[in-house]
């Protein structure tokens, strides 16, 4: 009994959500009802999700989301105690503002002082003798409200750097799942991506927004044309764990979508010449979940 408590803990957790919907058709609600598994190894992530409706209730589908944490935890040589301690933590908690994990915004009061506000990137790094030791590089700018300041520095060029930082401090601990090639290939037909907007993208831990997907297509050579202009931030996406069977789902003529396996969505957003938002919805998205199965 233990064992299976273990398990109810540790890398599986309950999903029950009902969402607003609204298109053209009139609006409505969808329900997400599941179990959601992760398991961590090898600064790897693996998730998956168990939807009551594919197997048949609630109970069987915890039934199979336990089998498939018992089969993973045996592949890899997982301890119980160790099944869910990510190495390498890519996901932000819910009160992270900036929308990258390891990025925040600092202000600081000292007395005598004036005060101190910038944008810090955090990271770990593993020492020779085994030990874990905690980092982090402040990024200061220049305030509008004060006088004193002799930064040339923007806000905005310091959240930028910390993000970067963060991602270079990250690519010293993982490797990329997919090579990093060059291509002509647009990722929209006739709008090439040659920068990130870093202000609008990141990764967000809620519900996806509801949006019309009004058709899928093949994208895998796309994937890319996607991933040059990233650079170092590209690593902080899952790009081993896309559907790409699924498919590509199109909402309008400058903006698409892709899926991971266990049902979480990314945006891809074009919002202006040559520049581009990625967010990565890392709960369930209905529209998977309700479809997915039915590949």
């Amino acid at each position: 009994m233990a064992k299976e408590k273990l398990y109810e803990m540790k890398g599986l957790s309950r999903i029950d959500q009902t969402v607003k919907t609204e298109y053209r058709k009139g609006k409505g609600t969808k329900s997400t009802h599941g179990w959601y598994c992760r398991v961590y190894t090898n600064r790897k992530e693996y998730r998956k999700f168990f939807a009551d409706n594919k197997y048949g209730g609630k109970e069987k589908a915890k039934k199979e989301a336990v089998k498939w944490l018992k089969q993973m935890h045996k592949q890899y040589g997982i301890k119980e105690g160790f099944a869910a301690g990510p190495r390498v933590n890519l996901i932000p908690p819910q009160h992270n503002s900036s929308g990258w994990h390891g990025v925040h915004r600092c202000h600081t009061v000292t007395r005598g002082q004036y005060p101190d506000t910038y944008w810090a990137a955090t990271w770990t790094e593993h020492l020779a003798n085994g030990k874990i030791q905690p980092k982090d590089k402040a990024f200061r700018f220049r305030e509008e409200a004060s006088s004193k300041s002799r930064n040339p520095r923007t806000e905005a060029e310091a959240k930028r750097l910390a993000i970067l930082w963060r991602a270079n401090m990250v690519k010293k601990f993982l490797k990329p799942a997919l090579p990093f090639k060059k291509s002509k290939i647009a990722w929209i037909p006739g709008q090439d991506i040659e920068e990130l907007d870093i202000e609008q993208s990141g990764i967000f831990n809620i519900a996806p927004p509801e949006y019309e997907i009004k058709n899928r297509e093949p994208f895998e050579k796309r994937i890319h044309a996607l991933k040059k202009p990233l650079g170092d931030i590209a690593y902080m996406y899952q790009w081993d764990e896309i559907d790409y069977e699924f498919g590509r789902g199109i909402i309008s003529p400058t903006h698409r979508c892709f899926w991971l396996t266990d049902g979480a969505r990314i945006d891809v957003l074009i919002t202006g010449m040559g520049k581009a938002a990625i967010k990565q919805w890392l709960q369930p998205d209905p529209y998977y979940i309700e479809r997915g199965h039915q590949k």
